[in-house]
């Protein structure tokens, strides 16, 4: 039997002589069996805050700190290359190291995104 459902905040209606709040609760519940019963549902479970959700908060301040470092670096150092190293190979070899360094830092800054508390 369904039983048709009018969600007010503080007032608690009765509907099929079960209350909104306890017809809430047992929603919630019967969805949180539901969701252990799957297979995936403790991946789904470790990964609800993000990739960096094991790390404490100041920890994942600090790579965010890190790849700020690595992405200010890597566009000084392809802003210097650009303006004073002109051999070629060296210019290359350097740019490289530049852009790998971007690489990483906008992987740990995505990381972090990631990890933002919902």
């Amino acid at each position: 039997m369904y039983a048709s459902c009018f969600f007010l905040p503080e007032k608690a209606i009765i509907i099929s002589g079960i209350s909104v709040k306890i017809y809430r609760k047992a929603v919630l519940a019967l969805q949180h069996v539901l969701l252990l019963m799957n297979p995936m549902s403790n991946l789904l479970l470790n990964s609800a805050r993000g990739p960096l959700a094991s790390m404490h908060a100041l920890d994942v301040m600090w790579v965010s700190f890190y790849s700020i470092g690595l992405l200010l670096a890597s566009l000084l150092i392809i802003t210097a290359v650009r303006k004073w190293i002109h051999n070629t190979f060296l210019s290359f070899l350097i740019k490289l190291v530049a852009y790998v360094m971007f690489f990483i830092g906008t992987l740990l800054m995505v990381l972090v995104i990631l990890t933002w508390p919902n």
